[in-house]
């Protein structure tokens, strides 16, 4: 039987085991034989065929509609929406409304409930999200060995934007479903599991078992290394389309890969690479609103989406993979399910913002007064607002963020407040350059050399001080290795890292309810934040082993 490639457009699965959901595609699609032949005998059409198939990787990271795989929650419907929803699920975004209770949207997260276990519907989108996308890296592979690639560089592109998007999902995997790699050390973490190793697409395989978790690592190391080799031998660089699959997207992808492997040479020497890259950083006046502490709350609110840099991401320096509104997701605001990260983020947005999206007060009161990150964070409520699109009214509380704040989108115009139908839309990025900075800070620490981590971060602090300050006097300075971890939180915060970050670091969720007024304090072990596999997943594969 033989495989059918789809050249414009990529099959997801259904809603069994990620293995017998690997359906073959209609026979009115170019087949792998005819592929081959084409790349023997007229290598331009085939690179053309090949440059499409390749352009699928991109969506994925981004736009891809998962809501078929075992959820029925808006929510759980695209990459973006799942990265967010970890927000709930850590200790630096307070839950500020007045009924917290378990029937209130983002409550089941926020308490931890429900989102871990084989049977919670909260899991299968981040376990079929990961296996949908390898299945399509795989099915793009297998069309280009290296016997087949040679020295032609179009493909040498396109093999390694499948190696990246390979690597990148199973890395998500091991995030979500194991411990953190280097938690236990090494030497304890051989016997544990990681996952299934599918490196092509073949629906009569044979079902395969869980490998090691060293050996999982190895091959997603493995990956993530040739990927960047073949980009740089395609001489594809570090391009200015923030859409497209470049080196800085495969540096990225290695350093995260390396840091969570442990392998602290190799996240240096990406880190390194890509921070040589990117040497400016959002300016003050494009960072987030700036109005909530210069006066400018003013009610009616007026919030442009223009000129922010975390909504506008074209203008974004820092931005390695991102999309601008006309290509972003988040286009289809009022006219799809699929709803926008944004809109829960955005204390003015279209579903009500301000639940979510406010900061841990203990976290707000570690930032430096020098800081203009602390500026995104209104210390006095807003008050009443009148939600778009109905008008509906409810309360915007205080210590809500505004580092997506808008009233009207990026095609919007003042005056739209209240009643927009263009706000929340805006573009999205998935990589940006000042999380890069703190991953290469963070292995340099651990690797030893304190004095190039200090360097590091010391970039990140000073653009965000104006050059005021550096790791020694942030806030009245410290411990190196805990203002790392404090500028990762403050940095990135709302941007769904923190869960992963907690768990590497050995964070238990403690949330006190001092800095989270209307919720109970909340404790939770590093040990329980790990998915069990999905229970379709065990019924169907009868190798895997399900998580402890």
């Amino acid at each position: 039987m033989k495989k059918y490639l789809i050249a414009l457009a990529l099959v997801g699965f259904a809603t069994t085991s990620c293995y017998e959901k690997l359906n073959i595609a209609p026979p009115n699609r170019i087949t792998n034989d005819q592929i081959q032949e084409l790349l023997k005998s007229d290598p331009e059409k085939a690179e053309a065929i090949m440059s499409s198939v390749a352009a699928g990787m991109v969506p994925l990271f981004h736009e891809k509609d998962i809501r078929d795989m075992g959820s029925a929650d808006t929510r759980y419907y695209n990459y973006a929406d799942v990265a967010c929803m970890r927000n709930l699920e850590a200790n630096d975004i307070a839950a500020m409304g007045t009924d917290l209770s378990g029937s209130v949207w983002g409550m089941a997260e926020y308490n931890l409930i429900t989102v871990f276990g084989e049977h919670d519907d909260k899991v299968p989108p981040y376990w079929y999200l990961c296996w949908d996308n390898i299945t399509a890296a795989n099915k793009l592979l297998d069309n280009l060995p290296m016997s087949t690639v040679g020295d032609n560089k179009k493909l040498k592109q396109y093999r390694a934007m499948g190696l990246v998007t390979r690597a990148y999902f199973y890395n998500y995997l091991m995030e979500n479903f194991q411990q953190a790699y280097m938690l236990d050390g090494q030497a304890n973490y051989d016997n544990k599991l990681g996952m299934m190793l599918y490196t092509s697409f073949d629906p009569q395989q044979p079902y395969k078992a869980r490998a090691s978790a060293a050996e999982t690592y190895d091959s997603i190391l493995k990956w993530s290394k040739e990927a960047v080799t073949l980009m740089k031998e395609a001489e594809v660089g570090y391009t200015n389309d923030i859409t497209d699959i470049d080196l800085g997207v495969c540096n990225f992808n290695l350093l995260r890969v390396a840091l969570c492997a442990g392998d602290w040479t190799t996240a240096i020497t990406a880190g390194n690479e890509l921070v040589a890259q990117y040497t400016k950083f959002i300016p003050k006046a494009n960072y987030g609103w700036q109005g909530s502490k210069t006066g400018n709350l003013q009610n009616p609110i007026s919030i442009p989406a223009s000129g922010n840099y975390f909504l506008d991401v074209t203008n974004n320096p820092e931005v390695i993979m991102g999309w601008p509104y006309a290509q972003a997701a988040v286009q289809s605001v009022g006219s799809s399910n699929i709803e926008p990260t944004c809109i829960w983020m955005n204390p003015f947005g279209k579903g009500g913002g301000g639940l979510f999206s406010a900061i841990d007060q203990s976290l707000y009161n570690k930032m430096d007064d020098d800081d203009y990150r602390k500026n995104l964070f209104a210390t006095t409520a807003y008050g009443s607002y009148a939600y778009p699109p109905n008008g509906t009214r409810a309360n915007v509380p205080a210590w809500v963020n505004f580092k997506w704040a808008n009233t009207y989108g990026i095609a919007g115009k003042a005056g739209e407040a209240l009643s927009s139908s263009t706000v929340d839309q805006v573009g999205q990025y998935v990589m940006r350059a000042s999380e890069a900075y703190l991953m290469l800070a963070e292995a340099q620490y651990r690797s030893g050399a304190t004095g190039d981590a200090a360097t590091t971060l010391n970039k990140l602090i000073s653009a965000r001080t104006d050059g005021a300050k550096d790791a020694s006097n942030y806030n009245g300075g410290g411990d190196l290795w805990e203002m790392i971890k404090l500028q990762y939180r403050i940095e990135m915060w709302g941007e769904g890292r923190e869960f992963y970050n907690n768990k590497r670091w050995n964070i238990p969720i403690n949330r006190n309810k001092d800095y989270h007024p209307n919720a109970t304090t909340l404790t939770f072990p590093v040990s329980g934040m790990v998915c069990k596999i999905p229970e379709n997943e065990i019924n169907y594969n009868p190798l895997v082993v399900q998580n402890p």
